[in-house]
């Protein structure tokens, strides 16, 4: 007699529907004697098992077999699935002597089915196109020793008259979900537990290629006639975007690229735009403060949504630092509202204290971010839906203030878009850039441009509707709010269809990256999926109290604005992990994503809209420290926006101005005199293409006059002085290395209330054309001073308090290229004058901080070295002079040449001949030397 495997058998009739459409290939077998073969090596897990197919019956007969593991005699080892004459499915169940058989449910020749077997922990399960159709425990074990056959049985009795796709054989018990959501979706034949895979698209001969890879080739084999035909296919799978653990990543330096960035995924692509199509290499350059946006590639398909990386420029990959400094001392770049924490280690380990000393060595930084909630824009009234444009501004829909209104995603700059709207609620954008808007007073569905304008009505037919949302393709998909429908209509407006049922009042929608919809069926208090079709409806999650807006994270994930608890939650993509986000919510209805991932809420009846940053660690990048004890002897100018204001400093009548200089030419405004009140006129000494200028403009008349040096500077050091005097005729003089290099008349009948080094200014405004370079010594006299006056004094530094001197800058402070964050005031040497504030300077680094190496060496004053010191000769030249180490040297006679430094420590000593001599100081560090010969004393700039 037989074995009662089935104890419990629960048959459900689910509607089954023809949801699959024909395409692709598909294998035919025409019932007479033919079927695939499965290796005979292969054996099914009897204890845990999924064979899912797509089948085809061409006309009802005595017997359709499907795909049956039996023994020689048709005995089940352990299941036989086939159709009888009548159309009624059978499954048999067995351990190769005894078997059970149940009856599933009636099937229809001419139309496609998906079978799904599922056997585990002793239950088996029926899927007929993704619906329940039998659920029974299982009484006995199972045998797995059967040979396994698609088409046919080992006996040769149920030969079918039939068409197969998509043969899948797991080794493992899928669940009833996946079953559902992925019977028609291509696999990539590495799922776990897939053992065979058969497609029917690339058969060769009589032979089936497996696609699966987890269980070596079962290739199977045909035996007798077939054809090639229409298949159900499969839909490609659309992976997800690549992922990251974390939401900013951070770097050092300024050689890293786009493969320093953490990311998963198979093949990634890098682009620069979030929709565009401007492709990046791996060696792209990473730019402080940008978003990069990642894909990733699977099967050959690129994922649609690409995951934003924000990045920032932490610190420079090596950080000097003064003696005897700690943690404090160093420096790192955060976000705003972003702390840092230092480590000496890559991973794990206790974050140092601002206080603990540090030495030279490899240190590591990250970025903390913490929970914010802060508020955009003003002047909503009910906000309840919100969509986020390619460049980042908000599209608001204001429902009490009947309006849709747009602003920056800083919430500056809000500005009303369109008009004649009735209580909007959901936007969504177009790639085109067009908005659409659910007007769900009017019960209509509109359109209008970005700015806009060309307002148009997209369909017909709904009843305040209250959710839009776009597929790829850009058709439009409406939550239909009170037809309880969810529809879907061309971008024209044509071809409205319903898609779905049951739902009850259903307020959002969503998309997912595969197509599937997401539904904020806010009366059911449920958020349910469904195919792109509407097929397959499921719950995901649970706890809701009339949820509303929704919208899907690049990593699956979903965000719902849970309206009735006043709160943002949000859930993976099968509904698990619920977790809530934020406070403070009143009613949310509407949520959106910026391209960095931040969650953008429509705080409904709080009357605003909030932005959630979340909490994050960012990666750990490492830092190289080093100590130094080398003082800075001048200061870097970046050229954008570093500059240092003197307040309350009047321009005398005579003055001169002196400064070294180094800098690439077309470099900016070194100094300028402007008004504070509202008159333009100015006073600017700049360097414009190598030539030094002074410019002068005068408000009150109109007038300006530019007087340029003849003498070009290069890239290195060089010593400017401008002396205006009295004299009316060639009253102003320009100094190069103190040579004269420009005389001229310029009258400057103006007065001044503020000097700026490093940029130019005029009334009151702020400061723009940025110096770019090196400056030191700055001195201001209220004289003009004569050139054997600034020959004698210019190569060193001065006391203080010389005779008409008005402002003194030696720029002596800080250590070379260390982190001086603390040294940001420019100290004034006259004792009374006006000290100097650091704006927008890093002062770390290269750039935009103090640094070593000017011609000055600090310490030597005028005075030390006496004014024999700086007497010259007509009996002998030195050319170039300053030079970067040769000098050349022409005399009248022969005589010893004998080279000083500031020190007066000889440094070298040769002959001289009356032809030309070289003494070369290319060894030696850059600076002031002193040539003695015979007969005098010239001073050497080498730079």
């Amino acid at each position: 007699m037989k074995k009662n495997y089935a104890f419990l058998i629960v048959v459900l009739l689910c509607g089954i529907t023809t949801a699959l459409q024909a395409q692709n290939n598909a294998l035919n077998l025409d019932g007479t004697a033919n079927y695939v073969s499965i290796p005979n090596t292969y054996s099914i897990n009897s204890s845990a098992f999924t064979v899912e197919f797509d089948f085809y019956m061409n006309s009802l007969q005595d017997y359709n077999g499907g795909i049956s593991s039996t023994n020689n005699a048709g005995i089940p080892q352990p299941f036989d699935f086939y159709v009888n004459n009548l159309g009624e499915a059978k499954l048999a169940l067995g351990n190769g002597s005894q078997s059970d058989t149940i009856n599933l449910t009636t099937l229809n020749a001419g139309q496609w089915y998906h079978i799904a077997i599922v056997v585990g922990d002793g239950t088996l399960r029926v899927q007929i196109n993704g619906n329940l159709t039998t659920l029974s425990f299982i009484g006995s074990s199972l045998s797995s020793t059967g040979n396994i056959r698609i088409g046919d049985r080992m006996d040769g009795v149920t030969n079918a008259n039939a068409k197969f796709d998509n043969v899948r054989i797991w080794s493992v018990a899928r669940a009833f979900s996946e079953i559902q959501n992925n019977r028609s979706t291509c696999l990539t034949g590495n799922e776990a537990g897939l053992d065979i895979y058969y497609t029917f698209e690339n058969i060769s001969g009589n032979t089936v290629p497996d696609i699966a890879g987890n269980n070596g080739s079962q290739n199977g084999t045909i035996t007798g006639s077939f054809s090639n035909t229409a298949g159900t296919g499969c839909t490609p799978m659309v992976p997800a975007a690549p992922t990251t653990n974390y939401a900013t990543q951070i770097f050092a330096g300024d050689d890293k690229t786009l493969a320093d960035l953490q990311i998963s995924g198979n093949n990634i692509k890098w682009y620069y735009e979030p929709p565009g199509n401007y492709l990046l290499s791996n060696n792209y350059p990473l730019y402080d403060k940008l978003m990069y946006y990642a894909t990733q590639t699977v099967t050959g398909l690129e994922s649609t949504n690409r995951l934003a990386i924000p990045v920032n420029r932490i610190s420079n990959a090596t950080q000097i630092v003064p003696p005897a400094s700690t943690v404090a001392n160093l420096v790192a770049n955060t976000l705003t509202g972003a702390t840092a924490q230092w480590f000496t280690t890559p991973s794990g380990g206790t974050p140092l204290a601002s206080s603990d000393a540090i030495t030279s060595g490899t240190y590591y930084v990250e970025q903390v971010i913490t929970t914010d909630i802060e508020t955009l824009g003003n002047g909503f009234n009910l906000p309840a839906g919100i969509a986020i444009e390619t460049d980042g501004k908000i599209i608001v829909a204001d429902y009490a203030n009947n309006s849709i209104k747009r602003m920056n995603v800083d919430g500056t700059d809000v500005i009303t878009l369109g008009s004649g709207f009735s209580l909007p609620v959901g936007v969504a954008i177009q790639a085109d850039g067009k908005i659409i808007v659910a007007d769900t007073g009017n019960n209509a569905v509109k359109r209008m441009n970005a700015d806009g304008t060309n307002i148009e009505i997209v369909g017909s037919g709904f009843n305040q509707p209250t959710g839009v949302a776009l597929q790829a393709d850009g058709k439009i998909v409406v939550a239909d709010y009170n037809n309880n429908a969810i529809k879907r209509m061309n971008t024209d407006g044509t071809n409205i269809l319903t898609l779905g049922s049951g739902f009850n009042y259903p307020s959002g929608v969503a998309l997912q990256a595969d197509g599937k919809i997401i539904v904020t069926d806010s009366y059911n208090n449920a958020i349910k999926r469904m195919d792109p079709d509407g097929m397959n409806i499921v719950t995901l999650g649970s706890g809701f109290n009339e949820p509303y807006g929704v919208v899907v994270q690049a990593d699956g994930k979903i965000v719902i604005a849970d309206y009735g608890n006043n709160a943002v939650k949000r859930m993976n993509t099968d509904g698990t992990n619920i977790i809530t986000l934020g406070s403070g919510f009143y009613q949310p209805t509407g949520v959106a994503l910026q391209a960095d991932g931040k969650i953008v809420v429509a705080d409904y009846s709080n009357n605003v809209i909030k932005r959630i940053t979340e909490a994050s660690t960012s990666n750990r990048v490492a830092v190289q420290v080093a100590t130094t004890t080398t003082p800075a002897t001048h200061l870097h100018f970046d050229g954008t926006n570093n500059y240092i204001p003197l307040t309350h400093f009047e321009k005398p009548n005579e003055f001169t101005i002196e400064a070294w200089v180094k800098n690439d030419y077309d470099s900016g405004t070194i100094i300028c005199w402007g008004k504070n009140t509202n008159d333009t006129s100015h006073t600017k000494l700049r360097v414009d293409d190598g030539d030094v200028d002074f410019y002068t403009y005068d408000n009150v008349n109109d007038v300006s006059s530019t007087i340029s040096s003849s003498i070009h500077i290069n890239s290195n050091w060089h010593h400017i002085a401008v002396v205006k005097n009295a004299n009316p005729t060639n009253n102003l003089e320009i100094y190069v290395d103190g040579v004269l290099g420009a005389t001229g008349t310029v009258n400057i009948n103006i007065t001044s209330d503020n000097l700026l080094i490093g940029g130019r200014t005029y009334n009151n405004s702020g400061p723009f054309e940025f110096y770019e370079g090196e400056l030191d010594e700055i001195r201001i006299w209220n004289v003009a001073r004569t050139a054997t006056q600034i020959n004698a004094s210019k190569d060193c530094e001065l006391l203080g308090n010389e005779n008409g001197l008005l402002a003194y800058y030696k720029f002596n402070q800080g250590y070379d290229q260390a982190n001086n964050t603390a040294i940001s005031t420019l100290t004034n040497s006259v004792t009374g004058g006006s000290n100097g504030v650091l704006n927008n300077f890093n002062l770390y680094g290269t750039k935009s901080n103090w640094l070593n190496g000017s011609p000055i060496t600090s310490g030597v004053t005028c005075a030390s070295l006496g004014t024999d010191d700086f007497l010259s000769s007509n009996d002998f030249q030195v050319y170039p002079n300053p030079s970067s180490g040769i000098f050349n040297i022409q005399t009248k006679e022969d005589g010893l040449l004998e080279v000083y430094d500031v020190t007066g420590r000889k440094v070298t000593s040769q002959k001289a001949t009356s032809a030309t001599s070289q003494v070369d100081l290319s060894g030696y560090n850059n600076g002031v030397y002193f040539l003695k010969t015979n007969r005098a004393t010239l001073k050497l700039i080498k730079n």
